[in-house]
Formats: structure tokens, sequence, C-alpha cells
């Protein structure tokens, strides 16, 4: 069968696809059709089938077309998360892309270690977090921030503006920790006291 939704993962949409196809419902015709068929009448052409809503998290990947999320690497991270206004978050991802590859070039931020995230589920839609990767150190962010052009920065935030609820921009500086396997710590302290 064709997917559902093409952004949603593929055990997703079969998953859903044969939970919704073994509905004792399903079989039966809907209403409408049982009525027009005790009349007579022929039963109306099946309506097209419907595509599940595409409200999956989008990760947009700035330097990577296909938009696949990048796997999670140990150090710090910078989180710049907004707001967009109703029916200007096209804009917004459009201009936070122009700062990425402008502003934040100019900075020294290379455009594949940097990842947009909109709400989807659990997170208004009209959220958008900017995600910079990389960073080692406290000192590393800090270097970064202080290498932003000013002049190069205002005057594209000033266009910015009018596509951000008003006091909606925050930064976060989040710290990326890896996930062992139960015991593996442990089995690192043993090979290190054997050596």
């Amino acid at each position: 069968p064709r997917p559902l939704a093409p952004a949603a993962p593929p055990g997703f949409v079969r998953i859903l696809a044969r939970s919704m196809s073994a509905s004792p419902f399903a079989a039966a015709p809907p209403a409408r059709a049982r009525l027009l068929a005790r009349r007579g009448a022929s039963r109306p052409a099946d309506p097209p089938p419907r595509r599940l809503p595409s409200r999956l998290t989008r990760v947009v990947a700035a330097a990577r077309g296909g938009g696949e999320p990048v796997p999670a690497a140990p150090g710090l991270r910078a989180v710049w998360s907004i707001d967009a206004r109703y029916g200007h978050k096209a804009n917004a991802l459009e201009m936070l892309g122009e700062w990425v590859h402008t502003v934040g070039v100019a900075a020294g931020l290379d455009p594949a270690d940097v990842s947009l995230v909109t709400g989807a589920v659990g997170v208004p839609e009209s959220n958008i977090e900017m995600e910079i990767r990389g960073f080692a150190h406290m000192a590393d962010i800090d270097a970064f921030f202080s290498r932003i052009p000013g002049g190069d920065h205002r005057r594209w935030g000033e266009r910015f503006a009018p596509h951000v609820v008003d006091g909606s921009p925050v930064w976060r500086i989040v710290r990326s920790v890896p996930v062992r396997a139960p015991g593996a710590q442990n089995q690192n302290q043993n090979q290190n006291q054997n050596q």
C-alpha cells in the first residue's frame, strides 16, 4: 500500500494501516452507503484515501537537504528557541537559515552543526528551535557569541522581528551525554583496574 504520510517512520505507517484495516468497522460500509443500497441506489464512489496530517516533528538541517536528524554527540549545545507569529513560520525558518549562512558563518559557525526543529506534538506548532552542536566547553560558546558581528546581526534582527512573537526568543545551553548500556561503566572500570 502507498504510505499514508511521507514524513512518518515506515514502521509507524505500516502498524497504523494494519490496525485500521483490522477494525471490525473497517469492512462495514458507511451508513449513507447502506441507506442508498436499501433504496436501490448505487453506492457512491469511495472517497480518496485520507492522508495523515503531517504533525510529526520536522527536523530541517541547515546544510542537509534531506532533513535527517543528526545523531547526538557528547558536548554542549546552544539552543535558540523562538515562537513564530501566526502565518510567519515559513518566513522565520527561511530567515534563520539566512542567519546561519551569513551571520553564523561570519562568527565561525559550520552550517553542518546546525539544525532547526519545529513544534509538532506537545509543543506549539509555532515553536522553532535552532540547535548548534559542536561546543566542547562553555569557553567555546562564549567565544562564538563574542565573534558574532554585531552590525550584521542587528540588521538581520530588525528584518526578523516582524516574524517573531515579542519576548519569545530564549537561548539555552544544554549538555548532551551519551547513553550507555547498563553495566558498561562497571566493565570499563574493571578493564582499567586490570591494566
